[in-house]
């Protein structure tokens, strides 16, 4: 090899190492800066035909684990999730309060079931009366303070997500504007650089929304949900909308259907102005965007059912009579016959059956409906469950198409039939299918006294400020009366004018003053009368409805609730440990060690030491050659 081979390696070198110090200072000066990767000279060697040519800089490479990465932006975007649904379900916590609290709800209806057994043992006494009104009055206030708070927290949902969607916009924007510098850019180092700030918008992103990542030849990413709708495609990013609702309440809920729906949805338009519904295709799945659609959509909206149901069966408790079926028997067949004179739109029929094979029970709830609207809102409300199946039964056809709606719906195994308005259901006989066991009716009284000896010590005690004269029959004209209920119920202010309606309920004659008939039904039907709740507030499980007195289930929404919460913030710090731990791993494989750029440091120093020591000495045995 030539002294001109020797000189050009050596400088070639020379030129390399002072590349490798560059990155290696610029490794160092960065180590704490967020997103940065550590970079190292991808150097090669040039040959000159047969022999070794020189060294050349080909590029600058990022010491990065893409395997890691991936993860970590998978954890980030749980992390995402966890973080936005536990700092939601703080505000849940708080508005329900300690569960030992004076002003929990469990103990506000403890204090109102307190004072109706107080009155029980003493009908005449006004001090007492006033107690019942006073506490029931604090108990329809507390259903309304809970039912709008839940409404204001899924106000800050919808809220959140508008934010959220406008960020991840601003993201895309940014990750397009990255992209194309990185493809344009002639310059090794900035391109480097510009991936780091590519990677860190991606990062950010994934927080919001649950991605997934793919690489071209050209080094341009494309990205999609998990759920596999695209949302940037190397040079257009997919535009985010989302159009919040000005106002959000117990009657405002997401639908598939945007005609239909009472918040906002998000959709994903493409380059090509093609629209997807991303909640509706359950396109995002993870990151904090699916946790604020899951708290606005499904928790708080649950957390609301809870309520309005508990207002629902407080009222209905109260006001709704029991009319029990008569047995009867029809040759082999038995069964019952029941009065459905009195009932109103929304009042129920309870048909109760064993299956004679297998031993298990099983209930057909029949609701009296004035419209076909009203049938189709009950068909698909989402109220029966495995052991309950509820049917809307259209009473405006007359009793024989009543009779026919209700043989459809209950099958073969029972014959149904009518005498003037009296309802008679039997089985089969046969001793092999389904047997009767119960038929009861519950019409609502809408009275507080009866003109007649014989009067029912049911009454309106608890009243709908919305409902025609207050009265909660658990309607569905229109709308699920029941929706939104804890938000109106109150005291009904006639109970409020005059407390002896709290004990008369005949004039005919009166109802003695120290009669304990009415306090003594109010108190029994909140503490021990065993009543079915909906499967839609998720208390007991969501297969089958729950069953229990009204203060056991003002006791599991408190349960329920807490659990929610408590597991939502033990999600959370799992999940940021498991975050914390792929970030540290990140930074092991990917991020910059000083001890070990140091090392690096040292090696090129002595690297550029050596070339320049083969220059000199290059230079010295050329001037030799020339001086001889």
């Amino acid at each position: 090899m030539g002294l001109g081979n020797v000189m050009s390696n050596a400088l070639s070198g020379m030129r390399v190492t002072q590349s490798g110090l560059d990155v290696v200072s610029q490794n160092i000066s960065n180590a704490d800066s967020a997103g940065y990767i550590r970079r190292r000279v991808d150097v090669v060697e040039q040959p000159l035909g047969n022999l070794s040519g020189y060294a050349r800089v080909n590029g600058v490479q990022r010491m990065l684990d893409k395997v890691v990465q991936r993860q970590l932006w998978s954890e980030t975007s749980g992390a995402g999730y966890t973080s936005a649904r536990a700092d939601m379900l703080k505000g849940l916590d708080s508005l329900y309060g300690a569960p030992d609290s004076s002003s929990s709800l469990g103990a506000t209806l403890s204090r109102f079931t307190q004072s109706l057994q107080q009155l029980k043992s003493d009908p005449a006494n006004y001090t007492l009366r006033t107690n019942v009104v006073s506490n029931g009055q604090d108990m329809a206030a507390r259903l309304r303070t809970l039912s709008d708070g839940v409404q204001e927290l899924r106000t800050q949902a919808e809220s959140r997500l508008s934010a959220s969607v406008t960020r991840a916009n601003d993201l895309l924007s940014q990750i397009q504007s990255t992209n194309s510098n990185i493809l344009e850019s002639a310059n090794l180092t900035s391109a480097v650089a510009l991936r780091d700030q590519r990677d860190r918008l991606v990062t950010e992103l994934s927080g919001l929304i649950d991605i997934r990542i793919s690489e071209d030849q050209t080094g341009g990413i494309n990205i999609f949900t998990t759920g596999g709708t695209t949302l940037f495609t190397g040079s257009n990013p997919t535009k985010l909308t989302f159009e919040p609702s000005s106002s959000v309440g117990p009657d405002q809920l997401w639908n598939a259907d945007p005609t239909l729906s009472g918040v906002g949805s998000i959709k994903a338009i493409n380059e090509f102005g093609v629209s997807v519904d991303l909640i509706a295709s359950n396109a995002i799945r993870s990151g904090e965007i699916a946790a604020l659609v899951e708290i606005r959509d499904k928790t708080l909206v649950e957390a609301q059912n809870q309520l309005d149901e508990l207002a629902a069966n407080m009222a209905s408790a109260l006001s709704d009579r029991e009319v029990a079926g008569a047995a009867v028997t029809a040759g082999a067949a038995t069964g019952f016959d029941v009065e459905t004179a009195g009932l109103l739109s929304g009042n129920q029929i309870t048909l109760d059956y064993t299956d004679s094979a297998t031993g298990a029970k099983g209930r057909f709830t029949l609701v009296r409906a004035d419209s076909a609207a009203a049938v189709s809102t009950i068909a698909t409300s989402g109220l029966s469950s495995a052991d309950n199946r509820v049917v809307g039964i259209n009473f405006s056809l007359g009793m024989a198409s009543v009779v026919s709606q209700i043989q459809t719906a209950i099958g073969p195994g029972f014959t149904v039939s009518a005498t003037g308005s009296v309802l008679r259901i039997v089985d089969d006989g046969a001793g092999n299918t389904r047997d009767v066991s119960g038929l009861t009716a519950r019409p609502t009284t809408t009275t507080f006294a009866s003109a007649a000896p014989g009067g029912s010590p049911e009454m309106p005690f608890f009243t709908d400020r919305a409902a025609p004269g207050g009265i909660f029959t658990g309607s569905f004209e229109g709308k699920p009366q029941t929706r939104g209920l804890s938000s109106r119920i109150e005291v009904n202010a006639l109970v409020v004018q005059d407390r002896s309606r709290l004990v008369q309920y005949q004039t005919g004659p009166a109802t003695p003053q120290g009669d304990q008939t009415r306090p003594d039904m109010m108190y029994q039907r909140l503490t021990t009368q065993v009543r079915n709740y909906s499967p839609q507030t998720g208390v007991g499980g969501t297969a089958s409805s729950y069953r229990g007195t009204v203060t056991d289930f003002a006791s599991r929404i408190i349960e329920t609730q807490g659990n929610t919460i408590e597991g939502a913030l033990r999600l959370d710090e799992g999940q940021q440990i498991a975050r914390k731990a792929i970030e540290s791993r990140f930074s092991e494989t990917s991020g910059v060690t000083i001890d070990q750029e140091m090392s690096n440091l040292v090696e090129l120093q002595n690297a550029y030491a050596a070339n320049a020591r083969v220059i000199s000495a290059v230079r010295e045995l050329l001037d030799v050659l020339l001086r001889m």
